[in-house]
């Protein structure tokens, strides 16, 4: 009996609880457009530096048709072309 006391007064709260945990994901608005492009450009920055320290040199191209930046730098601040001078992939980066 104390149990089914306890459980009705308790279970409002847990109810509202949940609702309110899982609210956030609810109501979390999609990207915008620029939000996507920002996105998209990122990870193609980000394909471009591993292309340029692996020496593939179609994939470098890919990645700047597909609007990656040639002048983009990483967090320490290295051009992808820099990138693949330190990997040993000068004369992949010359063409």
């Amino acid at each position: 009996m104390r149990t089914r006391i306890l459980w009705s007064l308790w279970r409002p709260c847990v109810l509202t609880a949940v609702t309110l945990l899982l609210a956030p994901r609810a109501l979390a608005a999609e990207d915008t457009p620029e939000q996507l492009r920002q996105k998209a450009l990122k990870k193609s920055q980000g394909a471009l530096f591993a292309a340029a320290k692996q020496g593939d040199v179609g994939q470098v191209r890919a990645q700047l048709q597909a609007g990656a930046d040639v002048n983009g730098r990483d967090g320490a601040g290295r051009t992808a072309l820099l990138q693949a001078v330190r990997a040993g992939q000068l004369p992949s980066s010359a063409r």
